[in-house]
């Protein structure tokens, strides 16, 4: 049996060296989370924003037929830069360009457009080589949602699609055509 005047407990001092060693870990544990934390913010703020991009190139895509309508009947020639896309009965875009608010953040909705023209392989696929005052086969869309977190950061994000000139009524047809069948 061992007597008591040889039994020790801890000292103060291994005591206090414990606590300091634990603190500084509660520290780096904290400012982990408060990193993951703003990550996920960040990551939730980039799938609205492709969301809301991928929204808005849908209903440019929903026209009802190629030349511009009256109020209510989107039409192709209708998309323009930040412009376009479907409409009320009043002729208002139902999804415009500009600022919206989704769960205290702040984005902005714009997108630009580029023409392309497919004219024959000798003449320069422009709007002026092709038929003068033709419309463009073919938009690129490039689509620029930014956003500021609730933290006061900025982010944005770009997504770009393209969107054919075809006449919608005319596209199940498309469908219905026989396979071409190549010779050997």
């Amino acid at each position: 049996m061992v007597s008591i005047e040889r039994q020790r407990g801890l000292g103060l001092v291994e005591v206090l060296l414990a606590l300091l060693v634990l603190g500084i870990g509660m520290l780096a544990l904290g400012r982990l989370t408060a990193l993951a934390l703003r990550e996920i913010e960040i990551g939730r703020a980039r799938a609205v924003a492709v969301q809301l991009a991928r929204e808005k190139l849908e209903d440019l895509r929903s026209f009802a037929q190629l030349e511009a309508g009256p109020a209510g009947i989107f039409g192709f020639d209708e998309i323009g830069s930040s412009d376009g896309g479907a409409e009320t009965e009043l002729g208002n875009l139902q999804l415009p360009a500009g600022g919206l608010e989704i769960d205290g953040l702040k984005f902005t909705r714009e997108w630009t457009i580029r023409p392309f023209y497919l004219c024959d392989a000798e003449t320069a696929a422009t709007e002026e080589a092709c038929i003068p005052g033709r419309r463009a086969d073919l938009l690129w869309i490039t689509m620029t949602l930014s956003w500021i977190d609730l933290s006061g950061a900025a982010g944005s994000v770009i997504v770009e699609a393209a969107i054919a000139a075809f006449e919608p009524a005319l596209s199940s047809q498309a469908l219905l055509r026989p396979s071409p069948v190549l010779a050997p």
